[in-house]
């Protein structure tokens, strides 16, 4: 829930201020960047790992993993289900799903960016996660193929 100072909470004890996220991003461009050839860009530095790479090494384990799992477990996902995680980005939503449903269930995992889904693609899980490139606006799949969608 999103109060007036910034900061969201939800009613399992997760919070997150988003000053701190933002000055995350912000210093993990700046941590990252490394002297290029001046001749490539006009400042001479470039990031060292894609933003999807920084996203997920660094954003994803202390402040998106949580919400993932208060997310599933709000939706309800269990054992055998199908779920469509719509804007997956690096995939911890659809990764922990994986998870929830186990080798009875199936997860597709859809966003628009593919220097999300590379490194999506890239990540371990137990069970198989279909990884697909795709517009939310547009769906790629018939009405009634999924169980659970979650965004």
């Amino acid at each position: 829930m999103r109060g007036a100072s910034g900061h969201y909470s939800s009613d399992r004890g997760i919070s997150m201020d988003l000053r701190l996220l933002a000055t995350s991003v912000v210093l993990l461009g700046t941590a990252c960047a490394g002297p290029s050839d001046p001749a490539a860009d006009g400042d001479g530095y470039v990031l060292s790992s894609s933003a999807a790479e920084l996203y997920e090494q660094f954003l994803v384990p202390p402040l998106f993993a949580p919400w993932a799992d208060d997310l599933l477990v709000r939706a309800g996902v269990e054992a055998g289900e199908r779920v469509l995680d719509v804007a997956c980005g690096t995939g911890i939503v659809a990764r922990q799903a994986s998870r929830r449903v186990g080798p009875d269930g199936a997860v597709v995992g859809l966003d628009i960016s593919p220097g999300m889904l590379a490194v999506a693609r890239r990540s371990d899980s137990r069970h198989p996660i279909e990884w697909i490139e795709g517009d939310a606006m547009q769906l790629p799949f018939p009405d009634a193929s999924f169980d659970v969608v979650v965004c």
